[in-house]
């Protein structure tokens, strides 16, 4: 035994999810020259075939019972479904198509069979809707039920196009698409059930909205699609961490600051309602709340440049500017970023 004392084993849980990705990020080493874009982004992307002009998008993200989904926050339907949405916002959000998708499956051995078959009927579903060609996979026992999908996809474009994270640029203005906090506060809502009597004071209506904005998230793939086509400063995540992470990890590829004025984020009226029964923070909500899956985005374009692009495809997608690109730190106008609400607290996958 060294003299010191047993050497420290550094432990997951020390470093947290980020830290894990920085490291493994520095092990890989330089990519070969048909990855264009490799560790770090929404997707991975590859040119197909070596020096062409097609890239090749790739994705995965794992859902596990008990830390992505209850039954009480899913069916097997909607599930499926979600399982299939949540990659296709990663396409979207390099301006990219899906295309074709195989799913690994980890299931408890008696986990029952119709359970299953309408866990994949939702992700048929899904792909049926995004015209996706669903293509095998692998099945293996597990202790509770996991879904890995793995989702290809292309570019239409140079490279010198993908929206990467890392083309922020001082001067460019901050949008989101859509509204914030609806899927956090649906998950709520959800994990209250049914009780009699309700244990909000909340209308139907809003609940109904709510609940499906978390169950049932919509990708933002034709605006991913139209924005990388039209603009040449775009830089794009999806929000499926919360708003104060991705604005984070944007301005960390791109090693410059932003401000973000909290007074100006887009909420829906069953969100107000919401944030009024429960007083919980509508601004929290907003900042903190994450599984959104809509785009946050910089460039230099004017909102209504963005706004007509839209309309002229057909797309009534709100578009709101919410701060600008520009000095070192992300700083955060009309609000307190801390204390959060401990409902509202940003998951971490290895804290202990």
């Amino acid at each position: 035994m060294n003299s010191n004392g047993p050497r420290h084993r550094l432990r997951l849980c020390e470093i947290g999810e980020d830290g894990w990705l920085e490291r493994l990020a520095k092990s890989l080493g330089p990519t070969a020259k048909e990855i264009a874009v490799g560790f770090g982004d929404d997707a991975a992307c590859l040119v197909i075939p070596a020096g062409g002009q097609t890239l090749l998008l790739i994705t995965t993200d794992v859902l596990v019972e008990a830390t992505h989904f209850t039954w009480q926050t899913a069916t097997p339907a909607t599930l499926g479904e979600k399982a299939v949405a949540v990659n296709v916002s990663d396409i979207a959000a390099m301006g990219g198509r899906p295309t074709a998708m195989v799913v690994g499956l980890g299931a408890p051995p008696n986990c029952e069979l119709a359970r299953l078959a309408s866990i994949y009927r939702g992700m048929q579903k899904a792909c049926r809707r995004w015209g996706i060609a669903f293509v095998g996979g692998d099945t293996v026992k597990s202790d509770k039920l996991i879904l890995s999908p793995t989702l290809l996809g292309e570019f239409d474009g140079p490279r010198e196009k993908l929206p990467l994270r890392n083309r922020l640029r001082q001067g460019q203005d901050l949008y989101v698409t859509g509204t914030l906090g609806d899927s956090a506060a649906g998950m709520m809502v959800l994990m209250a059930g049914r009780k009699k009597p309700p244990p909000l004071r909340l209308s139907e209506c809003d609940r109904r909205h709510l609940s499906e904005r978390h169950r049932r998230p919509q990708p933002r793939l034709r605006e991913g699609q139209l924005l990388a086509r039209h603009l040449d400063d775009l830089a794009m995540i999806d929000l499926s961490d919360d708003l104060h992470k991705s604005v984070g990890l944007l301005c960390k590829a791109s090693g410059v600051g932003a401000t973000v004025d909290v007074q100006c984020l887009p909420v829906s009226a069953a969100l107000r309602n919401w944030s009024r029964a429960t007083k919980i923070s509508l601004k929290q909500t907003a900042v903190y709340g994450g599984e959104a899956y809509e785009l946050l985005f910089a460039t230099a374009a004017a909102p209504h440049t963005i706004q007509d692009l839209f309309r002229r495809h057909g797309l009534r997608t709100p578009v709101t500017a919410i701060g600008r690109v520009g000095g070192r730190t992300v700083r955060w106008q009309n609000f307190t970023p801390s204390p959060v609400d401990f409902r509202l607290m940003p998951y971490e996958h290895f804290s202990s």
